[in-house]
């Protein structure tokens, strides 16, 4: 496989002090490149989460981890009126939170996750916008609520 210098100058640029910046596109053409890689050594493919954006497809994680988890803070959130009753649920359940600019999770293994990576609906806004009133009355009024 050939290099082309001038792909690696679009794509970085060199800091006097040695620093490599990545500018925003680095990302998409690394993602590109490790697509290659894995066609031209026949090695396991991997669903990449930018891929089925491009693609206007549904990514769904396989992390077992992660879903469990998911599953774990909606159900508190559903038997819950406020954000540090959420809080007590969870850590009923074994799962620290760690509340500063956003909010992540740890479940009992130690694995640490942030809110919105597990879903967008759990970031700390996310969160506190399914905790209003207002979300509260159309659980109830759908009958999810308590």
């Amino acid at each position: 496989m050939t290099f082309d210098i001038g792909e690696l100058d679009n794509s970085l640029e060199v800091l006097s002090q040695s620093y490599i910046l990545h500018n925003k596109f680095t990302h998409i053409k690394t993602l590109d490149f490790y697509r290659t890689i894995e066609e031209e050594y026949k090695l396991h493919k991997i669903d990449r989460k930018l891929e089925k954006l491009k693609n206007n497809e549904e990514f769904i994680s396989n992390n077992s981890r992660s879903n469990n988890l998911k599953e774990l803070i909606f159900k508190a959130i559903d038997i819950s009126d406020s954000l540090d009753d959420v809080i007590h649920e969870l850590e009923n359940q074994v799962i620290k939170t760690s509340i500063g600019r956003g909010i992540s999770f740890t479940d009992k293994k130690g694995a640490s996750f942030k809110g919105s990576a597990i879903d967008r609906k759990l970031s700390l806004s996310g969160i506190k916008n399914l905790l209003s009133y207002k979300e509260q009355e159309k659980r109830f009024n759908r009958g999810l609520s308590r």
